[in-house]
């Protein structure tokens, strides 16, 4: 495994790092091998957040022994300074450990969240104080918004971003990153899978590979995925016609309407799954037939019936998509493969 700078920070991180958001889909006993195994491989980029369930204590428990050996990125969505202390300090116990080399401030993604946080009292006047205690060593920010982000950027306050970027949403190389990168910031691409579009890990990685100076993080909840990455990394990346050629059908089969699995829909006060729903015609073609014949999924389509259409989901989307349209239209697709395979 490779390592690189990350930024101006003095940081040095793995070519691609640990995305924490599916290590809470397992039980405790493999969370913890799955990252002890990340790291002995050369893995040393660690990505989690306050938000993301059991993710934080499963990455204390396994790291703490080689804390130091490792670069740790937390995240909260406060705006506010109090909120964020709470937070924050609940993250130092939780990841058992007196510092953060990276803490960001998550899902800044409209120009009304980056004032309440740049406010008298706001969020980033804490993290300015708790760096200079050694708290967090560096500051930066995720973002599904990209006037914001660029903004953000462009203002000189933050050392690192983080934002999706894979081959079917590759927008941000044009200016943002490029201007981060010019600053001297960390580049962190989160959804080098578009929230689950992308199939082929080859695809999405020899794409991702042509940026040296970005760091991916895909989010990894088995030991046979960080197999097959680090497999992947092993190897030249030596592009071919026939590897751009896939990246053009990805492109067209997926089209520019999906959904990234963000999940700032939810939570729907009316109990529709729609994350799931939005991204079932995926799980259909990655899972086998008797797991998509289970009750999780019938239960998840069924969901759909308690939509009052408020709209609420949409309102909330960062990419602005017709959501309830999508859930509509996966979730007869789906209701139509069940009949099927279940004759």
């Amino acid at each position: 495994m490779k390592h690189r700078k990350f930024g101006n920070t003095g940081l040095t991180v793995s070519e691609f790092g640990f995305g924490g958001i599916p290590i809470q889909r397992v039980d405790d006993a493999e969370a913890d091998e799955i990252l002890r195994n990340a790291f002995d491989r050369g893995v040393t980029f660690f990505d989690t957040a306050a938000g993301y369930g059991t993710s934080e204590e499963r990455m204390g428990k396994a790291l703490e022994k080689v804390r130091d050996k490792c670069v740790i990125a937390t995240k909260n969505q406060a705006t506010d300074a109090e909120t964020c202390r709470e937070l924050f300090e609940r993250s130092l116990a939780r990841l058992r450990t007196d510092y953060v080399d990276l803490f960001q401030f998550h899902n800044i993604a409209s120009d009304e969240r980056y004032a309440e946080l740049m406010a008298p009292d706001g969020a980033y006047e804490y993290a300015l104080a708790a760096r200079d205690k050694g708290l967090m060593r560096h500051i930066g920010f995720s973002s599904h918004g990209a006037k914001v982000a660029l903004d953000m950027v462009r203002s000189g306050r933050f050392e690192s971003i983080q934002y999706p970027f894979n081959l079917i949403g590759d927008a941000p190389a044009a200016e943002t990153f490029p201007e981060a990168s010019k600053r001297g910031m960390g580049v962190v691409v989160m959804k080098p899978f578009g929230g689950g579009a992308i199939e082929s890990a080859r695809a999405a990685f020899k794409f991702l590979r042509q940026f040296p100076d970005y760091t991916p993080i895909p989010g990894i909840e088995s030991r046979a995925q960080l197999a097959e990455i680090i497999d992947i990394y092993s190897r030249p990346n030596s592009l071919t016609d026939a590897d751009r050629a896939e990246w053009v059908r990805i492109r067209e089969g997926i089209g520019t309407v999906y959904c990234r699995r963000c999940s700032y829909c939810m939570p729907c006060l009316q109990g529709v799954e729609i994350t799931t729903l939005t991204v079932m015609d995926s799980f259909l073609r990655r899972f086998p037939k008797e797991r998509m014949l289970g009750q999780e999924w019938l239960r998840a389509a069924q969901s759909l019936d308690k939509c009052i259409d408020c709209g609420e989901c949409e309102k909330k989307c960062p990419y602005h998509l017709e959501v309830r349209v999508l859930m509509r239209e996966k979730r007869d697709a789906y209701a139509k493969w069940r009949d099927e395979a279940s004759k």
